[in-house]
C-alpha cells in the first residue's frame, strides 16, 4: 500500500518536473531565436 502511493508521487513529482523542465527549454529556446532575429 505504502509502496504503491509512494511510486504513483514519485511519478507525478517527475512529470511535474518534466513539464517545468520542458517549459523553460521552450522559453530559452525563443529567447535564442529572438535574440539571433535582432543580430541578423
Amino acid at each position: 500500500m505504502f509502496q504503491k502511493v509512494f511510486l504513483q508521487l514519485s511519478l507525478s513529482f517527475q512529470y511535474q518536473n518534466s513539464q517545468y523542465f520542458n517549459h523553460k527549454m521552450l522559453q530559452s529556446r525563443k529567447e535564442n531565436f529572438l535574440i539571433n532575429l535582432a543580430q541578423t
